[in-house]
């Protein structure tokens, strides 16, 4: 039995927000870790 396909797939109507969220949630680590780093940084300056 051969299946002749015709027609085109099923959309979802799912856009792909993959990369924005990714992006953001990058940003936030980054900037995060920036924060951290200034604050032990500025924490061990007045310390001594």
């Amino acid at each position: 039995m051969e299946v002749n396909p015709e027609g085109v797939l099923a959309e979802t109507g799912a856009d792909s927000h993959l990369p924005v969220i990714a992006t953001v949630g990058g940003t936030a680590v980054l900037a995060g870790t920036g924060v951290m780093f200034a604050l032990k940084r500025r924490r061990s300056t007045t310390a001594t």
